[in-house]
């Protein structure tokens, strides 16, 4: 009977604080990682809200290329974050890591690059179109449109920069969020793994 009394203090010390401590412990880890991940995706979508100038103009087209990175950025994030690093990169398959990684950021930069061409390609025909409108109505389309002209639109030329500059930054952009994303995990793990190991040392000291 002496023996049995401390066993069954123990076991009432475990069920009646113990564990519902470390339930509300682990509610409100999830709590804060909640919080923590709406005020991430609200901070970098928002970023373009932020940094904008007081004269600048709003439109649907603005907002379509500065909010596109940041987008991409929370994609590429969130699959490491979620299904990459726990599956892959944790479990020492890092060639089939940096592969599927490498494959994502190529094939979002493909399309931004084809998607960012359609739509400056679209502005150029409005413009076009604008202008042939104004010479129409002043009655100078006729001798304002050259010999180019009339063999129909030119092919969308980028002003500025190469595409493969372009793909390069948003390439890099997209690692940099993988990376972020290969820390934060990795960082969970060890403490998960540190803290596991402690209350291991606690239990056969005990």
């Amino acid at each position: 009977e002496d023996n049995v009394l401390p066993i069954y203090c123990f076991y009432l010390y475990l069920h009646i604080y113990a564990f519902p401590q470390r339930q509300a412990m682990k509610k409100r880890l999830n709590i804060k990682s909640l919080f923590l991940h709406l005020a991430l995706c609200t901070i970098v979508l928002g970023s373009p809200l932020i940094l904008m100038v007081r004269d600048q103009e709003v439109n649907i087209g603005n907002m379509y290329l500065q909010l596109q990175m940041p987008i991409c950025m929370l994609v590429v994030f969130y699959i490491n974050y979620l299904w990459l690093v726990p599956l892959l990169f944790l479990k020492y398959a890092k060639g089939k890591f940096v592969f599927c990684n490498l494959l994502i950021g190529g094939l979002i930069c493909t399309a931004l690059e084809m998607g960012n061409i359609t739509y400056f390609e679209h502005l150029r025909q409005q413009f076009m179109e604008q202008m042939a409108s104004d010479d129409a109505n002043h009655n100078m389309h006729h001798e304002r449109k050259t010999r180019d002209e009339r063999r129909g639109p030119r092919p969308f030329r980028r002003m500025g920069p190469p595409i493969w500059f372009f793909a390069m930054r948003d390439m890099m952009t997209l690692l940099i969020s993988c990376g972020v994303a290969t820390m934060i995990r990795t960082n969970m793990a060890f403490n998960r793994a540190e803290a596991a190991r402690k209350e291991a040392e606690l239990g056969r000291a005990d």
